[in-house]
C-alpha cells in the first residue's frame, strides 16, 4: 500500500493527465520477482539493474540472476535506448 500510494498513484495520475492532453504517454510497471528476493516481491528500484544491464552477483542489487533474468533485461535495456534516442519506447 505505502508504495503504490507514494509511487504508483501519482505517476498513473500524471499518465493520464498527459495522455488526456494528447501527449504522448508512456508508463511500466515492473512485476518481476527478482531471485531469492521472491517474499519481497516486486520491490521499488528492483527493476533498475535490468534497465541498466547490472544483473551482478555481488554488490547492492546482487541476486542469482538467471537466462531469463538476462532477457528480460536486454528487452528493457531496448525499450529504454529507444526512448533515450527517439522519445519513444517502441523500436522501429
Amino acid at each position: 500500500f505505502s508504495t503504490d500510494s507514494t509511487f504508483r498513484c501519482g505517476s498513473v495520475e500524471a499518465a493520464r493527465a498527459s495522455a488526456s492532453a494528447d501527449a504522448p504517454t508512456w508508463q511500466y510497471q515492473f512485476e518481476h520477482f527478482v531471485p531469492g528476493k521472491e517474499a519481497q516481491g516486486a520491490a521499488h528500484s528492483f527493476e533498475v539493474p535490468y534497465v541498466f544491464g547490472n544483473l551482478s552477483r555481488t554488490g547492492f542489487s546482487a541476486a542469482d540472476y538467471g537466462p531469463a533474468d538476462a532477457a528480460l533485461s536486454d528487452l528493457m535495456v531496448s525499450y529504454w535506448a529507444n526512448f533515450a534516442k527517439r522519445g519513444d519506447p517502441n523500436g522501429p
